[in-house]
């Protein structure tokens, strides 16, 4: 291909060391009509910037010489290159790694192995992403300090924002890889079962088989607890991330309503986070003892809202019921918004008041949820279903779509929503 055919071709920058992987990205890229120039470090990436122009840099972290934290430093503090966004690939994945990217102002970080239409999807959305006007980029940097260590971040804030929902699809994904392992778990312990229960009459030859099959059977859930463990642990740390960044995000906030905005998406994001902290130290990965999960929840929202005087009673009657992770989540989701509503309307002014939360089993192997509060309550003429608050609706849509279950709302002497659901595991 000629000079004149590359002119004619968008180009894409990729800095990776391996041979192998900078062959396997620049063969997808090309299938994109993309032209790729490959630099295998950071200095020969440098070199090649004098004299091209891509649309985007996509750069390993670990490399010899100059690894990609600091090539996408020098490339933002070049005047010539620093509208040119940068994609760090990595397989890295503390969350000390992400806010090296973010001090370094890198647009976007992607943990391998990724997924090939999500890299062409972030490819094309940051090359529309460069039309914003400078004059809503941020001017000045800022100090935050994470597990005992100060971090200089520079980036703006619509980079600070790719960086904090790519950091959030990671955890999604990671979270289907867990229920996806989950599935495989059980699949495969109930085709093993049936194999060595056939065989169990066998001779004495077929007996010793069993006994190998069996010590195969426990290595690998050794294993495969091991993997599902350190899954709950990164999704959890991905989330603390996306919270730590969205409180930041929130500081520099003016208007009153956007701040509030921001502090129940985070105050969603924890309570998810939560359940999947409790299960990373729990005994059994795949349920979670809820009473003990509602007692840390609440008094978290209680300290959110500033509600630690003694102003709302806090009363909650929970049986040990146990729940799987499918029905946790959405569960815990009802309960963030139902106490957080309570907590920022039912009791203006000096008015005090308590909040009641009581779970237990019923016949037909069916939970209740009833969560309360005798405040001023909710206008009588109001339908939840068509509020336009989407806390509100939120309470319906998880119970009748995630949880399959039927809600009942209770007006008087305040608001009671009583929920029953079966456990979905």
């Amino acid at each position: 291909m000629d000079s004149k055919d590359h002119a004619d071709k968008t180009e894409i920058l990729i800095v990776e060391d391996s041979p192998m992987q900078a062959a396997v990205l620049k063969s997808l890229l090309e299938k994109q009509e993309f032209h790729v120039l490959v630099a295998y470090n950071g200095k020969e990436a440098l070199a090649m910037l004098e004299n091209h122009n891509p649309v985007i840099v996509i750069s390993d972290i670990v490399m010899p010489e100059m690894d990609g934290y600091q090539l996408c430093r020098l490339i933002k503090d070049n005047e010539k290159m620093k509208d040119i966004p940068v994609i760090l690939l990595t397989a890295l994945s503390d969350p000390k790694d992400v806010l090296k990217g973010l001090e370094c102002g890198a647009d976007n970080f992607i943990t391998k192995p990724y997924n090939e239409k999500y890299l062409i999807s972030r490819i094309h959305y940051l090359r529309s992403n460069k039309l914003i006007p400078v004059s809503e980029k941020a001017q000045m940097g800022m100090n935050i300090f994470f597990k005992g260590k100060e971090y200089l971040i520079t980036s703006d804030r619509q980079q600070i924002l790719n960086l904090l929902f790519s950091t959030y699809e990671t955890a999604v994904e990671k979270n289907f890889e867990l229920q996806k392992a989950q599935g495989e778990l059980r699949a495969a312990n109930e085709r093993l079962e049936e194999k060595v229960e056939e065989r169990t009459a066998a001779l004495k030859s077929e007996i010793e088989q069993r006994k190998h099959a069996q010590e195969q059977i426990n290595n690998s859930l050794k294993e495969k607890e091991a993997l599902l463990r350190e899954i709950h642990h990164r999704v959890k740390n991905n989330m603390q991330i996306i919270s730590s960044l969205l409180r930041l995000e929130s500081s520099s906030l003016k208007d009153q309503k956007s701040i509030d905005m921001y502090k129940d998406i985070q105050n969603r994001i924890i309570t998810m986070s939560l359940i999947h902290e409790k299960l990373y130290n729990s005994g059994d990965l795949a349920r979670i003892n809820f009473k003990e999960y509602i007692r840390d929840l609440v008094t978290g929202l209680f300290e959110t809202y500033g509600f630690i005087t003694g102003k709302v009673a806090l009363n909650i009657n929970a049986e040990n019921v146990s729940l799987g992770i499918n029905s946790a989540i959405p569960c815990g989701l009802i309960i963030n918004e139902i106490v957080s509503n309570s907590l920022k309307y039912a009791f203006p002014g000096e008015k005090t008041g308590e909040i009641k939360i009581n779970l237990h089993s019923i016949e037909g192997n069916h939970i209740e949820l009833l969560v309360s509060d005798n405040g001023i309550g909710l206008p009588k003429d109001m339908d939840i279903d068509k509020t336009e608050s989407w806390g509100l609706r939120l309470i319906s849509i998880l119970t009748e779509k995630q949880l399959q279950g039927e809600l009942a709302l209770n007006r008087i002497n305040g608001t009671e929503f009583k929920i029953k659901f079966k456990d979905l595991g």
